[in-house]
């Protein structure tokens, strides 16, 4: 399974929850730029931490938008067969094996409105499924307890 999820207003724990749950081996960070304002969301530090908690983390910067400061410009993938080239033999060698699964990470936390929708819809036309991941209140609730 190829799991989608955004981070906006979620700590790095609730994240991380989220995706050992689902058994996410290999982390597609498909921001433009690998940077945040949460200093845990950006690029180096991410990839420290999701090692340590037994993930691989990958920039896929092809696969981000473009127009991504600006919401009123419509979603345009840097260079979609180039990131697709990164990622699918990885997800074609793991795909079968138990315990191995696949997210796609952005910044968006509504997924109807952010780019990672439409690399999933692309996984989806050859054939991966793909589904999003959403926080409850009540995870949010335990990260700040």
């Amino acid at each position: 399974m190829i799991y989608t999820i955004g981070y906006d207003g979620k700590s790095f724990e609730e994240m991380i929850t989220q995706l050992k749950k689902r058994e996410v081996k290999f982390l597609f960070d498909i921001r433009f730029r690998p940077f945040s304002y949460n200093f845990q969301y950006n690029s180096g530090i991410l990839n420290v931490n999701t090692n340590k908690e037994g993930m691989t983390y990958l920039y896929i910067p092809e696969l981000g938008n473009i127009n991504y400061k600006d919401s009123s410009l419509p979603i345009v993938i840097q260079n979609i067969e180039a990131g697709m080239e990164k990622i699918l033999p990885i997800i074609q060698k793991f795909k079968d094996k138990p315990g191995y699964s696949f997210a796609l990470l952005c910044a968006c936390l509504n997924y109807n409105y952010c780019h990672r929708k439409v690399v999933a819809g692309l996984l989806q036309e050859k054939g991966y499924p793909t589904e999003e991941i959403e926080y409850s209140k009540s995870d949010t609730l335990k990260s700040l307890l």
